[in-house]
């Protein structure tokens, strides 16, 4: 099981921030091998960060396999129904410190 990111880069950004979040609830992923849905979630501060995460995820689903001897199926994954969002911080005004 493979699971694709698309990088959008954006000029003109100053960071990007990434959450999953799952398509039906709307819920955010809490990150970690054995992921939760919650209100708030887990923001990776880093594509390679997230992308380190969906591959102790989709590892963890192959240990299992292999223990098991069964086919993996799809909705066996927590993110089988979710979606990556990018968020940009942008500098906006700036003001004097008084």
């Amino acid at each position: 099981m493979e699971i694709g990111i698309r990088l959008v880069v954006s000029i003109g950004v100053d960071m990007q921030f990434y959450r999953i979040r799952h398509k039906e609830t709307g819920l955010f992923s809490s990150g970690g091998k054995y992921p939760k849905w919650n209100k708030r979630g887990k923001v990776w501060n880093s594509l390679v960060n997230l992308q380190a995460h969906l591959a102790i995820v989709t590892n963890s689903l192959r240990r299992w396999h292999h223990t098991t001897g069964q086919r993996i199926p799809d909705e066996a994954s927590p993110y089988a129904n979710a979606e990556i969002v990018e968020y940009n911080m942008v500098e906006g005004c700036v003001c004097p410190v008084l």
